[in-house]
């Protein structure tokens, strides 16, 4: 793959929800064409009529996918039954990139792609409860950080050219191991997501018990609730391809929670507190 100037390179994305659309609406300008791959009409009529891709078809085929760059932007699961079928259809010198938010399985099955084709993994830090085209947003992954996944088989060429992409959104590429962003992404992703389907359940079972619960609930339980209310597909594809990593994440969490209760339950005030410092340290600091 020769190095392009963006405006030259022709764009496919397969899979137009939030994050495909999020990305038409980004990138619409910045390259040559944007076709978009969906099996849903009605989003892609949506995204045509916002002038945020240039054509769409329901079903991949080599014309749709005759791009420089291909992305996949559908959920992980989907994206790896999508490999073998389009493997076939994508021109020489391809860059295909993938949205997915778990890395190894993806880079992994990409090892196997025709030698003609130039994989690379990506998973912007961004996103909503809610999903669809309806609810894209050009904005979504402006100062965000875009992780990248290249193979050993990557040219140079292609992974420039992505991170050409990545700055047209206005997003931070930031290249790292499959394996090591996996363990990440459980930490910071998968588990508060549980953690907030755990906080959900729990109150609707002691509001069983205390019908006030609900009537008590104001802002802190809404933002520490908020991501029960994620798409649950894309989050079922998220925990079963990474379920050695999100494991270790709620076993850390549990022991976590188990040594919280015995300090409350033995009164311990010192230890008690010093937990509760430790975290408030902690995130403020994350917030700077």
């Amino acid at each position: 793959m020769s190095e392009k100037d963006l405006s030259e390179v022709d764009f496919t994305l397969l899979g137009l929800g939030l994050m495909g659309g999020s990305l038409a609406a980004a990138l619409r300008g910045k390259v040559r064409s944007i076709c978009a791959v969906d099996p849903n009409p009605t989003a892609l009529q949506f995204a045509l009529q916002r002038g945020w891709i240039d054509r769409g078809e329901t079903r991949p085929s080599a014309q749709a996918l005759n791009s420089g760059c291909v992305m996949l932007a559908a959920p992980v699961r989907a994206n790896l039954a999508l490999l073998p079928q389009i493997a076939g259809l994508l021109p020489e010198g391809c860059l295909l990139l993938d949205l997915s938010s778990t890395k190894s399985e993806i880079v992994q099955a990409m090892q196997s792609l025709p030698a003609h084709i130039h994989p690379i993994g990506g998973h912007p830090m961004c996103g909503k409860e809610s999903q669809g085209v309806e609810n894209a947003d050009p904005q979504l992954f402006a100062g965000r950080v875009f992780f990248l996944t290249p193979l050993q088989r990557t040219p140079p060429a292609a992974l420039l050219l992505a991170h050409h992409i990545v700055d047209a959104i206005a997003a931070r590429p930031v290249v790292v191991d499959a394996a090591q962003h996996d363990g990440a992404v459980a930490a910071v992703s998968a588990l508060p997501y549980l953690l907030a389907g755990s906080l959900v359940r729990a109150a609707q079972q002691m509001a069983q018990e205390n019908p006030l619960v609900w009537q008590a609930a104001a802002s802190g339980y809404r933002d520490t609730s908020r991501l029960a209310a994620s798409d649950t597909t894309m989050m079922l594809d998220v925990l079963l391809t990474n379920p050695h990593n999100v494991i270790h994440a709620l076993r850390t969490c549990l022991a976590d929670l188990q040594a919280l209760t015995e300090e409350l339950e033995n009164s311990q005030q010192p230890a008690l507190a010093q937990r509760l410092e430790q975290a408030k340290t902690i995130r403020r600091n994350f917030q700077e």
